[in-house]
Formats: C-alpha cells, sequence, structure tokens
C-alpha cells in the first residue's frame, strides 16, 4: 500500500469530567485509515436511550430563494418558508452535535446519537436526486455538520459494529449525491463559489471515515480551484458580487476552505496556501476597520446582519491556533466559544490554542 504516514494530530476533543478524546489519522498510500483511543464504556445498556422520536426524514427539496439582501416581501416569506420546510433538518442536526459533545458526561448520549443516525440512515434520508437547488445546499451542509462531528466518535468501542456500518454507509452515499451534485452544471453560480468549498469541505471530512480516496481527491481539487479564485488583493470575486454581503460571503466562505487546509495540512499536503492567508488577513482586516476595503470596492456599505457572531467566525480559533497574531487574538477572547456545528461543533474545545498547550 506505499509509505504508511503518520498523521500528528487532525481533531483534538475535550470531554467534560476529564474524559479526553485524541482523534489520530494516518493515511496508508492513498487510503485514510482512522484510529480513535476512547475511554470503553463496559456497562451494558438498552438499545433505545432517548425518550424523542427523531424528526421523520424528509426529502432536500426546498424553496428556490431569491435574493434575501434585497428584503423585499418575496424574499422575506421565501425565508420564512425555508426555514419551516428546514426546521427538521437543524433540529435533527444540533441534537446529534449535541449529544455527541456531551456523551462522556453521561454514557446515554453517544447512543441517542447513534439511535438517530441509525434511524434517518436505514430510511436513506436526503438521498433524493431530484431536488431545488436550495435542496442541494441542505443536503451538503447536513453532510458537513453530521461527518464533521461523528468523526470524533467514529471509532468508539461502544458503537455496534453494525450500526456503525449502516451509518457509514450512508454518510458515503450522502458524499456522493453531493458530489454529483457539485459535478454537474458547471455553469452554474454555486459550483464555484462558496457552495462548492461547503460540499468538498462535507466530502472530504466524510472521505476520512469512509477510506474513499476519490472523494478525498475530489475535495482537495476544489479547493485548489478556490485558491486559485483568490485575487491579489485577498478578495474572492464571486462573493464579492454579493455587494452589500460580500463581506458576510467572504466570512461564510473562510469556514470550509480553512478545514480543507487543517485536512490536506494533516495529510502531507499544502493547505495554507499563500493566496489562503492573503485572503484570511483581508477579511481580519475588515473586521477592524468597519470593511472599508469591501466598502470601496463594491461601492456599498456592508450588511452585518448575522455576520460578526461566533458561530460565523468560528473558523479564527481553528486558524489562531496554529497562525496567532494580535487580530485573531482580539477576536478569540472577544467571541468565545466558538461553536459551529458544519465544522465539528465545539470548536473552541477542538481548537483552542490554550487547550492544545496544556493537554
Amino acid at each position: 500500500m506505499g509509505h504508511q504516514r503518520q498523521i500528528n494530530k487532525f481533531f483534538t476533543a475535550a470531554a467534560a469530567l476529564s474524559a479526553v478524546i485524541i482523534i489520530m489519522l494516518v493515511i496508508n498510500g492513498f487510503f485514510m485509515t482512522e484510529k480513535t483511543d476512547l475511554n470503553t464504556i463496559s456497562k451494558k445498556v438498552e438499545y433505545y436511550y432517548s425518550n424523542e422520536i427523531p424528526p421523520e426524514y424528509i426529502t432536500t427539496k426546498s424553496p428556490k430563494l431569491p435574493d434575501l439582501s434585497q428584503y423585499t416581501v418575496e424574499a422575506v416569506k421565501a425565508k420564512k418558508k425555508y426555514k419551516k420546510q428546514t426546521r427538521p433538518i437543524r433540529y435533527y442536526e444540533q441534537k446529534i452535535v449535541g449529544w455527541i459533545e456531551d456523551y462522556q458526561r453521561d454514557e446515554k448520549n453517544l447512543h441517542c446519537a447513534i439511535q438517530w443516525l441509525v434511524d434517518w440512515a436505514e430510511d436513506d434520508a436526503l438521498l433524493n436526486n431530484k431536488v431545488s437547488f436550495q435542496g442541494e445546499a441542505v443536503r451538503k451542509w447536513t453532510l458537513a455538520a453530521l461527518s464533521s462531528n461523528y468523526v470524533q466518535i467514529h471509532k468508539s468501542s461502544d458503537i455496534k459494529d453494525q450500526d456503525r456500518k449502516t451509518i457509514d454507509s450512508w454518510l458515503k452515499k450522502l458524499a456522493e449525491q453531493v458530489v454529483s451534485d457539485y459535478s454537474k452544471n458547471p455553469q452554474n453560480m454555486s459550483r464555484r463559489n462558496n457552495h462548492v468549498y461547503w460540499a468538498a469541505w462535507a466530502v472530504m471530512i466524510t472521505s476520512i471515515m469512509s477510506n474513499n480516496h476519490d472523494h478525498f481527491f475530489w475535495a482537495e481539487q476544489k479547493f485548489k480551484n478556490a485558491m486559485k479564485q483568490i485575487d491579489e488583493d485577498g478578495t474572492l470575486p464571486l462573493e464579492i458580487a454579493r455587494q452589500g454581503k460580500a463581506f458576510n460571503y467572504h466570512i461564510f466562505a473562510l469556514g470550509p476552505l480553512i478545514m480543507m487546509a487543517e485536512t490536506l495540512e494533516a495529510n502531507d499536503k499544502k493547505g495554507y496556501t499563500k493566496k489562503l492567508h492573503k485572503l484570511i488577513k483581508t477579511v481580519l482586516t475588515g473586521l477592524e476597520n468597519e470593511q472599508a476595503y469591501f466598502v470601496k470596492k463594491t461601492g456599498m456599505k456592508q450588511d452585518l446582519k448575522g455576520t460578526i457572531t461566533a458561530p460565523q467566525l468560528a473558523w479564527i480559533e481553528v486558524y489562531h491556533a496554529r497562525f496567532p497574531n494580535e487580530i485573531t487574538e482580539k477576536w478569540v477572547e472577544k467571541l468565545k466559544p466558538f461553536h459551529q456545528r458544519r465544522i465539528g461543533g465545539d470548536v473552541t474545545t477542538l481548537f483552542s490554542k490554550n487547550y492544545l498547550e496544556d493537554g
């Protein structure tokens, strides 16, 4: 299988009550394998742990959204409809992520998460291939949330082998569908802007569990394409095109780009390119000077509604752990703890510089 390389670290997670999880990723040839050192729960427990029934899975059919930045009556109505239709998926993600984060506090939490994952996996939830553009978006965001959290417990000895196989198979099929979604209609904006970055991150982290090198390299190619898109001034032209929301979408785009950079670096590949550093610097500068350059470049005041928040800026914690500077230090201290379910949940615990040094 070629040269075997030990990966020093990918995700480091600390749970309450002194339980520590360290997830190590190993490349053996071109295939990724994963080793996990987890506390063993020896007590046998019943299969059904949650008194709550998981929401009935729904397909990813969602309304086509107009430009929400315009705040028209049509946009407001469409957004309300979208939120209503996707509420079960968001709730499902939130419950799974919460249980995975808290499982060492109470052993039933891991089993609650597995129970709900198996429930949707057995029904092939979210695998309808006839969906709207927005449905495709929801599918890849959901995969990013589920896989970036499930990878933290994937090899736990407390997961039944059959349950693990069922969940793994479902997530792999979801990744295959996301690859299919974002490999067709290349002329569409979503195949070139932040949407494809999120799709690539979802597929990349899932490929770690499925040992699927084709998926890994598909995601890597999308990352490389993103790097080519970054202008000399450190901006993304397709996100600048968002005009008054340009700064917002630059922040949003950095989440998956930085997580892919981390994954590539963990696998002895170049993730933090000069262009990525330039993009990050431009956005950090925008945080400091009221988005002056973005205002100048777009000719519009930047709409910051929902932009400068811990979930949106969770990637700063990740970047700060590796490349600390005065600006990242300031924003980490100002906004922590960071939590973003699409990049692993409790980001502060996973990537906190202080934790990594002390742990």
